[in-house]
């Protein structure tokens, strides 16, 4: 095609160039420096046919003006008014315009066709192809099945365009599971060929508007006969594909708590258009990643994000019904979606963007893109609205417009945020490495980190890298990051908190860049840079030297003198060391000066032990190894247990079987089981297929003769409840090994514990039970967790922890010396008695599964709480959005039972308003030492109480002497039996009076008044976890 000279207009401002017009469509740049909107028009033949607002990013135009810029545009002929202009004349001519100068791209430039020029290029026409094969299709009747429980009910709203509502309906035919679905389409009075759907589509309900609702009413009007349990809203204007709904239903049921799920959604010409969406301070928003390559990597974790764009949202049912469906201040349209995730977060959800879910929308199809005129003015009327509703949250938890993208795309303006570098994408069938990168990376997760994971390879190795994705963690990879690594960390480094490193040959590289930057830039963001934390997986030199000791060949005693040196140069230059076992700890910690060494174990698990369930000693057979033969201490193992103890054992065992499981297993092991018919070699296993071994066999063993470091195979053995026997190596490290396990280095000893295990009944099941015992002890996640938390305390100098009343994880600021009053939650205002209080609720009314009280009573709705603690604190404020949750002050001078505010209720202890037996849960901190007769104040909390309802309290306690009365009352005076004490009253300057010091006989008199009561003492724990101090929680349940 014609390449035209590039306009250049001085005046204006004005930069642009067309690229090309060929049969796809029209491809350039406009730039506007003056700040003007981007926006090119098109005429053909005079006569203006469509506009496009150019949003592709260019970095051509980049390396121009010296900074990023989204001034590229394609424009399809599906997108404008083409066929009929074209094919009325025998000439065309097509003109360029930037819209608000009107100057033509190119100066006077025109692109003209004639004749047969003309008629060839119409025939190629893109657009034309597609409207030609849409009529074709037309003959053939999309039949969806009628489904009498369908899951999710699909609502597509639509006005005319019924070609795009065929189009939505064929792609959602091709791409769904239709079993599960039911469609519902909302014809908002419609007047083409959209009121003869059914000449078309079969299967669907049709409801219809006459006069038209608008969008927003047709959605909530549509929802009404929806028979889901998720609610999906998708546009007329959309195309889906494969699997899309999978996906989005998937990530639903893996987060409990999402409410709203949606996917990628791309431009027809294959570009970006919403990888979530950003909300800014000033309620504008930004469409993330729009007019970019959709498959780079930033586009393809799943995140929660401040909203998704309504062509396509997933609904969990009770969120919708909660909500009461898209608030009506915003129709007829726009914001409503936005509107909808705020909503959201504020009953405890949360929206979450899946990438693999994948929509192709036709942007401004339903209402156009003039915000001046009809339902597109409402864009910007109810962007005021919608700041009005929301500008406390948009102040508290927003950025400024454009700043700070970094945290804006995934919501992590306030977590933490974490570098990890290793070789590559763990791949956790394949090492024990992998499986311990993959245990620290979930860890973390779980401890409210954003976590960014660069293989040094940079493969996007599969499915492990979608694995990762899945649970949310940005995974860097291919040619760009291959060769800009550098460049992204020196941009982003001021964002990460913490930097981890693996294995010293992949950290070295890395740590000279770092110490580059830092001595480069050290007075800007020197009180930025993150700290460096590094795992080195075992004491590699440690390994080549035992290796040397066994084999006698001098390069490993070369290699390990060299490594020794890495790996000390590497310590001195990190901020803190972990380990996997204790035997690595004292072997450096002598050499170093580096106090922040800690041990973490390698494998942790999440599961209930042991994880191998069969526990029948007769049912199983067989021994098993299992290990990566890369690691050559694996590969030495084998043969070591072949050569001096397999013949032995399988004579005094006859048909014993040896499974020989691992990734890369060479050709001689692999023939063994051709010599031998007691040896099967299995391969490299899946997760299942090991886990199914681990359920078969009797007995494990690790014949390891050198080697560093904990040995994966040996925890996972103990995880699953599989007896084993080792070497001294293959022990190492591991607290108390001699209780679980049967060590020998000597070959008879070692295969006569073989034996032993494998045939005696009683010593198996003796081991398998301590076991489980030591795992349940050692090897829970919780104890991972733990490590990285009081890591964090020490190398970032905060309070980091888990606030039980919001759900969220923070820094929690220390304001006084006062513990059980201090270490305040961020975003709740919780203190640390709070803390406590909730936690213990949450624990009480979910049997241990819930740890916050925002998740409670996301999962719980119809509790009926009670809490007699004011309007000021922590608890009111998370809860008060919740129906069923009402809250008390006393003011003495006011009646009785008026409210005094949203849902706080003036109410006197002693003589409650409310219905006998009202509440499931009455909440009191710190009240009942201040009323007057806190005994009647408690058969009052009884009274109001359901049966089994649970008053949950905290108060001043001393268990060492009796409950002590420190006022009388005599004729309606005050008459102090002790000196009187005051405590901090956020509603008397004064403070309020102590009445009563509770001691160690409130159990019983809580008894005589109706009550079994437990008593919770802050543990080491909630030091750890949640910042409790010094705290005693009471609870009560109604007998």
């Amino acid at each position: 095609m014609i390449k035209p000279s590039i306009t250049k207009d001085a005046t204006s401002g004005v930069y642009g160039f067309v690229d090309s017009i060929d049969e796809k469509g029209i491809s350039g740049w406009i730039l506007d420096l003056d700040g003007g909107v981007n926006v090119v028009e098109v005429y053909i033949n005079g006569v203006k046919v469509g506009e496009k607002e150019a949003y592709v990013h260019r970095p051509d135009i980049d390396n121009i003006i010296g900074k990023r810029t989204n001034c590229g545009f394609f424009i399809s002929w599906r997108e404008i008014k083409i066929i009929e202009n074209v094919l009325s004349s025998n000439k065309v001519y097509i003109n360029i315009l930037h819209k608000r100068t009107q100057i033509p791209i190119s100066g006077n430039y025109n692109y003209k066709m004639v004749g047969q020029t003309k008629k060839n290029f119409v025939d190629k026409l893109d657009y034309k192809t597609d409207i030609l094969k849409t009529s074709e299709e037309l003959t053939n009747i999309l039949k969806f099945p009628v489904v009498d429980k369908p899951i999710i009910s699909i609502i597509i709203p639509c006005h005319n365009k019924f070609e795009y509502t065929y189009r939505c309906l064929k792609s959602i035919h091709e791409n769904t599971d239709l079993d599960i679905i039911e469609i519902i389409i909302a014809d908002d009075n419609s007047t083409d060929e959209t009121v003869n759907i059914g000449r078309y589509v079969n299967g669907v309900k049709v409801i219809r508007n006459i006069p038209a609702l608008g969008f927003l009413k047709n959605c909530n009007e549509a929802s009404r006969i929806a028979r889901g349990e998720y609610l999906l809203f998708l546009n007329n204007d959309t195309e889906v594909k494969r699997d899309w709904l999978k996906h989005l239903v998937d990530t639903m049921q893996t987060y409990p708590d999402a409410g709203i799920v949606g996917p990628k959604f791309i431009f027809p010409d294959g570009t970006l258009q919403e990888a979530g969406g950003i909300i800014w301070k000033d309620a504008s928003g930004w469409n993330f990643g729009r007019g970019d390559d959709p498959e780079k990597p930033e586009y393809n974790y799943v995140k929660e994000v401040d909203y998704i764009s309504g062509a396509c949202i997933l609904v969990r049912r009770k969120l919708w019904e909660e909500a009461g469906g898209f608030d009506l201040r915003y129709a007829p349209a726009y914001a409503e979606d936005s509107d909808l995730a705020f909503t959201a977060r504020k009953l405890g959800y949360k929206v979450i963007y899946q990438p693999k879910s994948v929509v192709v929308h036709y942007e401004g199809i339903s209402h156009g893109k003039d915000t001046s005129t009809g339902i597109k003015r409402y864009q910007d009327i109810n962007k005021d609205k919608f700041f009005n509703k929301w500008k406390n949250v948009l102040e508290s938890e927003h950025l400024e417009n454009g700043k700070h993208p970094f945290l804006a795309r995934d919501r992590s303006v306030f977590n933490k945020h974490i570098l990890i570098i290793d070789h590559y994408v763990p791949e956790p069938d394949k090492d024990a490495g992998s499986k311990t990168m993959l245990n620290f990376i979930k860890i973390l997760k779980s401890i409210g980190f954003s976590i960014t994971f660069i293989g040094d390879n940079f493969y996007r190795s599969e499915p492990y890298t979608s694995d990762l994705q899945k649970i949310g963690v940005e995974v860097l990879y291919g040619a760009y990051y291959y060769q800009n690594w550098r460049e992204y960390i020196m941009n982003t480094i001021g964002y990460y908190d913490i930097i981890l490193l693996s294995r010293s040959w992949i950290s070295e590289k890395y740590i000279e860049y770092l110490k580059e930057i830092k001595d480069t830039y050290v007075d800007d963001i020197s009180s930025k840079f993150p700290k460096l934390i590094y795992y080195p997986h075992d004491l590699s030199f440690l390994r080549l030297q035992r290796e040397y000791e066994v084999t006698g060949q001098k390069k490993y005693l070369e290699e390990a003198i060299n490594l020794k040196n890495k790996e000390y140069r590497i310590f001195n230059q990190v901020d803190a060391i972990l380990l996997p076992g204790t035997h690595e700890r004292e072997t450096i910690k002598k050499d170093i000066n580096n106090k922040y060494v800690r041990v973490v174990p390698p494998f942790i698990y999440e599961e209930e032990f042991p994880i191998s369930k069969e526990d029948s000693f007769q049912k199983r057979i067989g021994i098993l190894f299992i290990g990566g033969f890369r690691h050559r201490p694996n590969y030495q193992g084998v043969k070591w247990f072949i050569e001096n103890c397999w013949s032995y054992i399988k004579e005094n065992i006859k048909d014993i079987k040896f499974y020989i499981a691992g990734s890369e297993i060479p050709e001689d092991i692999k023939r063994l089981q051709d010599i031998d018919n007691n040896i099967e070699v299995l391969g490299c296993l899946t997760e299942e297929e090991l886990k199914a071994v681990y359920n078969k066999v009797r007995l494990a063993i690790a014949p390891l003769t050198y080697g560093a470091g904990v040995k994966g195979k040996v925890i996972e053995s103990i995880a699953n409840g599989v007896p084993m026997v080792t070497t001294s190596i293959g022990a190492e490290g591991i607290p108390n090994a001699e209780e679980v396990l049967l060590i020998s280095d000597n070959p008879v000893e070692f295969s006569k514990n073989v034996i032993s295990l494998y045939t005696n009944s009683a010593l198996w099941e003796s081991i398998r039970n301590k076991m489980i015992e030591y795992a349940n002890k050692f090897l829970h996640f919780d104890n991972g967790r733990k490590v990285f938390i009081e890591l964090i305390d020490d190398i970032l100098k905060t309070n980091y922890g888990f606030c039980n009343v919001c759900g969220k994880y923070t820094d929690f600021d220390k304001k006084s010396d006062n513990l059980r009053e201090t270490y305040v939650c961020k975003f709740c205002g919780s203190i640390s008695r709070n803390r406590h209080l909730a936690k213990i609720l949450a624990y009480e009314l979910s049997n241990g599964k819930i740890d916050n009280l925002v998740a409670l009573l996301r999962e719980n709705k119809n509790l009926k709480i009670f809490e007699a603690s004011g309007s000021s604190g922590a608890i009111y404020r998370v809860l008060q959005k919740f129906d069923n949750y009402v809250c008390s002050e006393y003011k003495k001078e006011l009646p009785l039972g008026v409210e005094l505010s949203k849902k706080v209720y003036n109410q006197d202890l002693q003589n409650l308003t409310f219905d006998s037996c009202s509440f499931d849960v009455v909440i009191t901190q710190d009240v009942l030492e201040h009323v007057r007769d806190p005994w009647v104040a408690f058969r009052e909390i009884h009274r109001v109480l359901k049966p089994k309802g649970i008053h949950i309290f905290t108060i001043p306690y001393n268990n060492t002497a009796p409950t002590t009365k420190r006022v009388d009352i005599l004729n309606g005076q005050e008459i102090f039996i002790l000196p009187p004490v005051y405590h901090g009253d956020p509603m008397n300057p004064e403070g309020a009076l102590v009445y009563t010091d509770f001691g160690y006989d409130i159990v019983d008199y809580l008894k005589n008044i109706g009550f079994e009561t437990q008593v919770y003492w802050s543990t080491e724990d909630d030091v750890i976890y949640n910042k409790v101090f010094n705290n005693v929680v009471f609870l009560s349940r109604k007998i």
